[in-house]
C-alpha cells in the first residue's frame, strides 16, 4: 500500500489491533483501494440486512449475540510438540518400537523442510520447532503466535452485518470466560462480553460472543422470540420493538421477529459469479474507477475498525487462561478497560496479566518493523 498498490487481503486481516489500525491508516493516506476477504459482504441479502438494521425497524438495540461452531481445528493447552517430547512419549508408550518411530518422524520432518522455509514461515514469531501438521497448513489459526483463534477467524464474517447495522465500533470494555489455555494455543471454547458506549445513533449496548459447537447463548434468549431450534452458528440482535435472527455465517438468510421488514435501499453487489468472485470484482471495479469507497469491506471504514473490535476480545481471552475442571468453562477473567482512540488498556496497572498490552502492539524483530 505504501507503494500505491491496491490490496485484497484475506481474513483475519491482522493478528493484532495495532496492525489493523495501521493498515487502515496507510490505506487512507495513500488513497489505495482495499478489500478484506469476508466474501459474505458481496451478497445482496447481507446488504439488505444492514439496511434493515439501520432503518431502526427493531427500535433501540441493546443486545447483540453471535455464536460459532468453530474452532474446527485443534485448540487447547499443552499442544506444542517437539522431537524430544515425541521421543520421550514413544519410549514410555512403546519402548520396543520407539527408536524406529523417532527415526521415521525425523525423516518426515526433514522431507517437509526440504519444501518449506520454516524460518520464513515463522516470520515475526519466536522460533519453535516445526512439527508436521501442527501449524502448517491451516492449523496456525489456533496458536497465539500465528493466528487469532475462532473469534478472529469467524467474527469477521458473522459480525459484518451487526457491525455495519449497529455501529459496533470502539468498545469500552471486554471480559471473557474460557475452558483454559496456556498462552500458546487458544482455548477450546470461550464466551466474551463486549460493552459499547452510547453514541449519537444508538444507546449503549452489549455484544456477546460464543465459540465451539454447542456453546450458545441461553435458550431463553431465543425462546422469547419464538426461536426453538437454534442453528450451530448465527446472530441474534435484540431491539425494543423486535429482533433480528440469522443462522447463516454471513447473515444472508435472516428473519425479523416481532416486526415486519421495511422498504430499504442498498447498493447491489457486483454480479460476475459466486460471492467470492463478486467480492474480488468489486475491488477491480474500485481500482478502475479510482474510488476506494466502492469496496464494501475496505480497510478504512469497515474491515480495519471491524478487526479492531474483534481482536479486542482476545485480550480478554488472554486474561482468562484458567478454565474449569475437566475442560469445563472457567470463571470470568479480568475485565479489560479500553481506550479505543489511543489503543490503550486503561486499567493495566491493576491487572494480573499486564502483558495484554503486548498483544495490542508487539515488538517485532529487525527487518519486520512496520513503522
Amino acid at each position: 500500500m505504501r507503494l500505491g498498490i491496491s490490496c485484497y487481503t484475506q481474513k483475519p486481516l491482522t493478528r493484532t489491533i495495532y496492525e489493523a489500525r495501521l493498515m487502515a491508516r496507510v490505506a487512507r493516506e495513500k488513497g489505495v483501494c482495499t478489500q478484506m476477504g469476508n466474501q459474505g459482504t458481496a451478497l445482496d441479502a447481507s446488504r439488505e440486512a444492514i439496511a434493515q438494521l439501520r432503518s431502526g425497524v427493531l427500535g433501540p438495540i441493546h443486545e447483540v449475540y453471535a455464536w460459532s461452531n468453530r474452532p474446527v481445528w485443534a485448540q487447547g493447552p499443552n499442544r506444542r510438540m517437539t522431537l524430544a517430547k515425541f521421543a520421550e512419549q514413544a519410549r514410555k508408550e512403546n519402548p520396543e518400537a520407539a527408536e524406529k518411530l523417532v527415526e521415521k518422524k525425523k525423516q518426515q520432518i526433514q522431507r517437509d523442510l526440504e519444501r518449506l522455509d520454516w524460518k520464513m514461515w515463522l516470520g515475526v514469531a519466536p522460533y519453535r520447532e516445526y512439527w508436521p501438521g501442527l501449524y502448517h497448513p491451516f492449523q496456525w489459526r489456533g496458536w497465539w503466535d500465528f493466528g487469532s483463534g475462532a473469534l478472529g477467524d469467524m467474527a469477521c464474517h458473522q459480525l459484518m452485518v451487526p457491525f455495519c447495522g449497529c455501529d459496533l465500533k470502539d468498545p469500552v470494555s471486554v471480559v471473557a470466560r474460557t475452558t483454559g489455555h496456556d498462552y500458546d494455543s487458544f482455548p477450546a471454547s470461550s464466551i466474551i462480553k463486549f460493552e459499547f458506549p452510547e453514541t449519537s445513533e444508538r444507546p449503549a449496548l452489549t455484544f456477546w460472543w460464543y465459540d465451539r459447537k454447542g456453546n450458545k447463548p441461553p435458550q431463553e434468549v431465543f425462546s422469547r422470540w419464538g426461536i426453538d431450534k437454534v442453528a450451530n452458528s448465527g446472530v441474534l440482535i435484540v431491539g425494543e420493538k423486535g429482533a433480528f435472527y440469522s443462522g447463516n455465517d454471513y447473515c444472508a438468510k435472516y428473519e425479523l421477529k416481532g416486526v415486519k421488514k421495511v422498504k430499504v435501499e442498498f447498493e447491489p453487489a457486483v454480479k460476475k459469479g459466486n460471492n467470492d468472485v463478486n467480492h474480488m470484482y468489486e475491488l477491480f471495479r474500485a481500482v478502475e474507477a479510482g474510488d476506494p469507497t466502492l469496496c464494501h469491506s475496505n480497510f478504512v471504514h469497515r474491515a480495519g475498525p471491524l478487526t479492531e473490535t474483534i481482536l479486542l476480545g482476545n485480550l480478554a481471552v488472554w486474561a482468562a487462561a484458567k478454565g474449569g475442571e475437566n475442560g469445563a468453562m472457567g470463571d470470568w477473567g479480568e475485565k479489560i478497560a479500553w481506550d479505543a482512540k489511543n489503543l490503550k488498556v486503561t486499567n493495566l496497572a491493576s491487572l494480573k496479566t499486564p502483558e495484554v498490552a503486548d498483544l495490542v502492539k508487539p515488538e517485532y524483530p529487525e527487518g519486520y518493523r512496520l513503522d
